[in-house]
């Protein structure tokens, strides 16, 4: 995830293969291996953001989305909860 990865809008008759229910995609290459993270929005309830809702690695079928750009990147490191902001195009006077 800290890689410069393709972030898409996922659209699902963009891939009428699949049943994966999701609301964007990320595609991620490292050392010659493809990976798939698909995201979903939170529930109403259920906290805020989004959540991993199916991930694998060297599909089969390469899937598709309409493109979009990262505002907004950070990571929260589990041992001490604190974030760290990758990039921030939201505001133009934070670090990058």
């Amino acid at each position: 995830m800290d890689n410069n990865n393709l972030i898409c809008k996922y659209v699902k008759y963009m891939n009428q293969y699949s049943s994966i229910d999701a609301d964007y995609m990320i595609k991620s290459t490292i050392e010659h291996r493809t990976a798939y993270i698909f995201l979903k929005k939170r529930k109403q309830g259920e906290g805020e953001g989004y959540c991993i809702c199916s991930f694998f690695t060297e599909p089969q079928r390469e899937y598709k989305g309409i493109g979009v750009y990262w505002l907004y990147k950070s990571k929260i490191k589990i041992e001490d909860n604190k974030e760290e902001v990758l990039y921030n195009r939201l505001n133009k006077d934070a670090a990058k």
